[in-house]
């Protein structure tokens, strides 16, 4: 794609600005792809042209195999099949099962994406009702990831297309904080926590396998940003938020037995644990002034959001422990056990344990 320019291709203005973004979208580091596109509010055309549309099936085409060869090459060892295979994604998995299927939703949301500002964009909502295809999902966490890291900084997003999916919220749980506390914590009906069936079977779980240390980067960051949190109040809603993606990310892994697809969890817990932690480079910069004791605790409570749910790893770790080898989760015990050790899980977890301890009343 960075071949192509509206007039050696014969497509209009509109469609070049929707071929630069989606091929913005797939490059290998977040950067925003929405910088020179010019006006947000250019009409949205009836219909893309034949070429536009050829360009738009190669870019994405050619672009996802580019996006999964640079984080898949390395060899990993995942479970297929209840069975460890070890190699680089395309010799766990074979080429022929590893393509994404795309709908209509994606080229109704690229089109969003060159009419409109990423702050509209933030509320997206399918306009058909077919379910996302995993491709379209994809597509979603790719936009939400550059705009997230767009200059200007990060934006809030309460479109339930980007709510609703686990990568997208496993990437970003800090990117919905507000309308996550308001539906989940404070009692909403009906609210669905997002939803990591499509990115934990399938080749979207291939898909999660190859993107583990970008959740352990993302997770760290998110960790670390919290020496600079300030307002009791913001500290609350980025915990409550975590919690929420963290435990329906869990259920998951369970329900499916790939506690493998934790890894980047592990290491991100691995990375905050060392030697020197104390809990004041969670809470250190809080002003709590003359808070009352039971409001405080809270506001600890989900500052070490995080830590306090990585403890169930510990408790698939003390399980695997007791699986037999006729039992039908050996391999997948197997597995977990050697990369908790790998990781220093149990070394990880007492610190962790220390921590908590520590800051409770």
């Amino acid at each position: 794609m960075t071949a192509v320019t509206q007039e050696s291709q014969g497509v209009s203005r509109f469609e070049y600005d929707l071929l630069r973004i989606t091929a913005g979208l797939l490059a290998e580091t977040p950067h925003s792809p929405f910088a020179s596109r010019g006006n947000h509010t250019r009409a949205k055309p009836k219909c893309l042209g034949a070429e536009a549309v050829r360009l738009l099936k190669d870019t994405l085409a050619k672009g996802v195999v580019r996006f999964f060869a640079s984080r898949g090459w390395r060899s990993e060892s995942h479970l297929r099949s209840d069975q460890i295979r070890q190699g680089p994604v395309w010799l766990r998995t074979p080429a022929s099962q590893l393509g994404l299927t795309f709908s209509p939703h994606t080229v109704d949301f690229l089109i969003d994406l060159v009419r409109e500002s990423p702050e509209q964009v933030a509320g997206w909502c399918p306009r058909r009702e077919t379910p996302l295809a995993i491709g379209d999902r994809l597509v979603i966490f790719l936009a939400v990831r550059a705009i997230q890291h767009q200059p200007g900084g990060a934006i809030r997003w309460s479109s339930p297309a980007v709510t609703g999916d686990g990568l997208s919220m496993l990437m970003y749980p800090d990117a919905a904080v507000a309308s996550v506390s308001r539906n989940v914590d404070e009692g909403a009906s009906g609210v669905n926590a997002p939803d990591f069936a499509p990115w934990t079977t399938g080749v979207g779980g291939c898909l999660l396998e190859t993107l583990q240390r970008d959740v352990t980067g993302r997770w760290l960051a998110i960790e670390r940003q919290k020496r600079q949190i300030s307002k009791c109040s913001e500290m609350t809603l980025l915990g409550r938020s975590q919690r929420w993606v963290l435990e329906a990310f869990f259920d998951q892994l369970e329900r499916v037995r790939r506690w493998d697809l934790a890894t980047g969890m592990l290491a991100a817990l691995g990375g905050l644990m060392t030697p020197d932690v104390l809990p004041q480079h969670w809470i250190g910069k809080l002003r709590m002034g003359s808070m009352r004791l039971a409001d405080r605790a809270e506001v600890y409570n989900e500052a070490f959001a995080f830590l306090r749910s990585s403890l169930r790893m510990q408790r698939w770790h003390n399980r695997a422990l007791g699986v037999g080898f006729v039992d039908e989760d050996y391999e997948a015990a197997q597995l977990w056990k050697e990369i908790w050790e790998s990781l220093g899980g149990s070394k990880s977890v007492e610190a962790v344990q220390r921590i908590v301890e520590s800051t409770q009343f």
